[in-house]
């Protein structure tokens, strides 16, 4: 399996998936993002495979931040992005169009095991 940055980088950064579902599981240090379609950014391309819906899971998580100045449907991802550092946490930040941001700080990330374009 590859890794989450890589992950997110062959997939186009997640740019344009719809978020179906959002759940904090605060007793849990855990979030679940549920993705509509993790190909929906290479829609009418070569390189579309079709719709793969699914799961991103947050665990330990530590630290969130939430704002979402959106009371439109659906929740389209922006950017997904990802960022480690030396304590073994990942800082997560997912910005959304046409506005808001979840910015969480995490031990561990839990994705499919799809294939990459």
């Amino acid at each position: 399996m590859t890794g989450f940055d890589e992950f997110l980088s062959r997939l186009g950064l997640l740019h344009d998936c719809t978020v179906t579902s959002f759940a904090w599981q605060p007793s849990d240090k855990k979030i679940v993002l549920e993705i509509k379609d993790f190909y929906w950014n290479f829609e009418g391309l070569p390189e579309y495979r079709g719709p793969a819906s699914g799961q991103i899971t947050l665990e330990g998580v530590e630290r969130v931040e939430i704002s979402i100045d959106n009371n439109k449907s659906p929740l389209r991802i922006y950017e997904f992005s990802t960022e480690s550092n030396s304590s073994g946490l990942s800082k997560v930040l997912v910005t959304f169009s046409p506005a808001g941001k979840i910015a969480v700080t995490c031990r561990h990330t839990i994705f499919p095991d799809i294939p990459l374009p």
